[in-house]
């Protein structure tokens, strides 16, 4: 995915901020910590932020999807961002089949996922399906002397 257009506009980002109490008891940051960093980051990158969505006191069991997750989805055929940023891969889900389904939904619409912990989610950070940790990180394959393709 090429999120840079012809015409050398800053990217687009919708920014995804969640968290809850339980989050925060077991060291997580609050919301406010999280725009504040994706705030920096954007500035740094380069990247317009045009919206922001969050989940406040959101457990992961809430729906299926966070409820401003729903609205970001529902949103998508008229949405105007090029990329959806969080701060971690388990602020849109704790569960893997939830954070893939996520992907596939924005990848429809050539938005690509990234998160300051992981980078470009499907360029920088992998899903698996071979093996029981279902996620690794591009460097970890590389450290192991694998490439994507498995040699």
């Amino acid at each position: 995915m090429n999120v840079i257009k012809s015409n050398n506009k800053k990217p687009q980002v919708a920014i995804y901020v969640r968290s809850s109490e339980e989050y925060i008891a077991n060291g997580g940051t609050t919301e406010k910590e999280q725009e504040e960093k994706l705030r920096k980051y954007c500035k740094k990158k380069g990247y317009k932020i045009i919206r922001i969505f969050r989940d406040t006191n959101c457990e992961d069991t809430c729906w299926y999807f966070a409820p401003k997750i729903m609205d970001l989805l529902l949103g998508l055929p008229k949405s105007e961002y090029e990329i959806v940023l969080a701060i971690d891969i388990d602020r849109f889900s704790r569960y893997v089949n939830k954070v893939f389904l996520f992907y596939e939904f924005l990848n429809e619409f050539d938005i690509e996922l990234e998160t300051l912990a992981d980078g470009v989610i499907g360029k920088d950070f992998l899903f698996g399906v071979t093996n029981h940790s279902n996620v690794m990180n591009k460097s970890e394959l590389e450290m192991k002397g694998t490439n994507e393709n498995g040699n």
